[in-house]
Order: structure tokens, then C-alpha cells, then sequence
């Protein structure tokens, strides 16, 4: 949503970072791919870094000081 442009305002994106973080999928150093333990190589508490960069770019297209502050935290 974020990335492609999709959000329609800041509002819209802010309302998508409070779901990322109550997901508990930010962690120190990104955000995980996933919560699931499974051992596999993008599994908790891994990232993708392709996905990490996606959501970077997603987060820089707002103006919203919030969603700002999620951005440079990356």
C-alpha cells in the first residue's frame, strides 16, 4: 500500500503504521518478515532485505511526521 502509492493520505499510511507496530513485527534493526519460529531462513526474527527497502521507500513517500519517524528509525 505504502510503497506502491496506494495510500490515499498521511492519515491513511499513519493508520497503516500503527497496525505494523502493534504486530510486534518492528524489531531493533527492522522490521521482521514474519512472527513464526520456523528455522527458515526469512522466518522470525530474520527480514528480507528487499522488503525492508520496499517499506523504507513506502514510509519516505508520506509527509506525516509519524510515519516519518518509523522511516529514519529503519
Amino acid at each position: 500500500m505504502l510503497r506502491c502509492g496506494c495510500s490515499r493520505n498521511d492519515a491513511q499510511a499513519e493508520r497503516a503504521v500503527e497496525g505494523l507496530d502493534s504486530s510486534g513485527l518492528i524489531q531493533v534493526g527492522g522490521v521482521a518478515t514474519s512472527l513464526v519460529k520456523s528455522g527458515e531462513q526469512w522466518d522470525f526474527p530474520n527480514a528480507w532485505p528487499p522488503l525492508q527497502h520496499m517499506l523504507i521507500e513506502g514510509l519516505a513517500n508520506s509527509k506525516s511526521e509519524k510515519v516519518g519517524f518509523l522511516c529514519m528509525s529503519l
